[in-house]
């Protein structure tokens, strides 16, 4: 079960990285001004001077300057140099922002053992991302002896300051049992107040839990809102995970996990489960409705239905679309009566798709099946009979209003089915 799981390293040090020091800043008033109106080179040359007559104040903000490059080009062993002028006169900011370019050997070579120590400083004063980052290293052993209960003691101080970071490994501990006894109770509690706040790592743990029913009802549902959250935010494990659920929530439950992870934001409450769990044996949502028929230039069309297959099992191997992890096939049942006496062919013409508020187009059918055989032709081919299937490779995740568009049609007649 642990492997499922993962630390959050990397937004504590963004989080601390993009904290800005304005808590030191109270008598140098005009850089202050100019640093939060983004006049970053006034800024510097305002700071520079008390800076230099050594206050701590002005040289975390050089740091901050130099860091990330604000009106100037980024140096970081500049950074570092003004960052520890700051820190050696007591401010947890930059003895936090030391502990951070020495872990990841930012303007100064890496020692972990270093990054530990002023960790610690900043420790000593409360800092919460101190307490979460030292305790990642209490619990990986790095730069100071492995200790999972001061790593426990020190995650949860940071996590009751609202460090999302430390809440979400906190949970990560409860959930395997590190340091504290196996709670997933614990776990899922400190799991959503990170999530609430949109921590990326909370929230595909969240997906896992509700996926794999560890102390919750099991809720696929619930499973894919988290992965597609965690997924918006860049994780790419938490895609493969809400594409792989998307195969197996009926077309209803899809849309509306869709819906909420759309209109959701940080703050607002998340889902708590319901079981909802339906899983279609042989991998086929079918949310179909007949649509209509149309006479359309020499041929009366009809679309009976529409459906989505995740893998296609033709006789005609050869002729099979080959399946995505990230795609699926959309089928168009539909039938073409040639009502006069030319041997004229039917186009299979385009399918738009009206998802989240947009209209998608796909052009060329990846084949044209009857009766499991398959034939790749953008054209009907005359030996098929009347009734056939039209088959569209489409997003895996994609439902909505299908309107289909037949070939050989000027005036664009449209027919309509939903999925």
């Amino acid at each position: 079960m642990e492997g499922n799981f993962r630390l959050n390293i990397s937004s504590m040090l963004i989080a601390v990285c993009f904290a800005t020091p304005f808590a030191h800043a109270d008598d140098i008033d005009d850089g202050k001004a100019a640093f939060r109106s983004k006049d970053y080179s006034k800024a510097a040359e305002l700071l520079s001077q008390p800076a230099q007559n050594g206050d701590s104040v002005a040289q975390a903000y050089l740091g901050y300057i130099f860091e990330f490059g604000l009106g100037k080009k980024a140096n970081k062993a500049e950074a570092f140099r003004w960052y520890e002028k700051s820190a050696t006169q007591g401010s947890e900011y930059s003895q936090q922002k030391l502990g951070v370019f020495y872990e990841l050997g930012i303007g100064v070579k890496k020692d972990l053992a270093k990054a530990a120590s002023w960790y610690a400083k900043a420790v000593e004063q409360g800092d919460a991302n101190a307490e979460g980052n030292l305790a990642r290293l209490y619990e990986s052993g790095k730069g100071v002896p492995k200790n999972l209960a001061k790593a426990v003691e020190l995650y949860r101080k940071a996590a009751n300051q609202g460090n999302s970071a430390a809440q979400s490994n906190l949970g990560n501990l409860y959930h395997n049992g590190k340091g504290v006894p196996e709670d997933f109770e614990q776990a899922r509690k400190w799991y959503t107040k990170a999530a609430m706040q949109g921590n990326t790592t909370a929230l595909y743990n969240l997906g896992v839990m509700f996926r794999d029913g560890d102390g919750v009802t099991k809720d696929l549902m619930a499973a894919h809102i988290y992965f597609n959250l965690s997924a918006a935010n860049g994780d790419s494990d938490a895609k493969a995970e809400r594409n792989a659920l998307s195969r197996k929530l009926s077309p209803a439950n899809l849309k509306a996990a869709q819906q909420f992870a759309s209109t959701w934001k940080p703050g607002e409450e998340l889902p708590n489960g319901e079981g909802r769990n339906e899983v279609t044996d042989g991998d086929e949502l079918d949310n179909s409705k007949y649509a209509a028929s149309e006479r359309i230039e020499y041929f009366e069309i009809t679309l009976h239905s529409c459906s989505v297959k995740s893998k296609l099992n033709f006789q005609n191997k050869s002729a099979e679309p080959k399946s995505s992890t990230d795609s699926e096939f959309l089928i168009l049942d539909v039938s073409f009566k040639n009502e006069d006496t030319e041997s004229r062919l039917p186009f299979a013409g385009s399918v738009f798709i009206n998802y989240g508020g947009k209209r998608y187009k796909f052009d060329n059918p990846e084949t044209i099946w009857q009766d499991g055989w398959g034939l790749r032709f953008g054209k009907i081919n005359p030996l098929l009979t009347e009734r056939t299937k039209l088959v569209y490779k489409i997003p895996l995740y994609m439902r909505g209003e299908v309107d289909w568009v037949p070939g050989r049609n000027p005036e664009n007649a449209k027919l309509t089915c939903g999925i």
